[in-house]
C-alpha cells in the first residue's frame, strides 16, 4: 500500500538535511496520516487520511457501534 493520502493524494517528499557546515545528507518527510473509519458512498470503509484533511472536514466519520441485525417477526 502506498503511503499517501486517500482524499487529497499527498505522499512523501524528498530532500535533504543541510547541516551548518553545509552537508547534505538525503532525507524524506512523511504526511501525518491516520487511519480512519469512513462512510464512502453510504459504506464504512478504512481510509489512510492526512491531517490536513481530517481538519478540513473532508472525511465523514463512520459511527461507533455494531449495527443492530433487524430480525422480521414471524407471526
Amino acid at each position: 500500500m502506498a503511503y499517501r493520502c486517500d482524499i487529497c493524494g499527498k505522499g512523501k517528499l524528498y530532500g535533504n538535511n543541510v547541516s551548518h557546515a553545509n552537508n547534505k545528507v538525503k532525507r524524506v518527510w512523511f504526511p501525518n496520516l491516520q487511519r480512519v473509519r469512513a462512510l464512502v458512498d453510504g459504506r464504512v470503509t478504512n481510509l489512510l487520511a492526512c491531517t490536513g484533511c481530517l481538519n478540513a472536514g473532508k472525511v465523514q466519520k463512520a459511527a461507533r457501534g455494531r449495527r443492530k441485525r433487524v430480525v422480521a417477526a414471524v407471526a
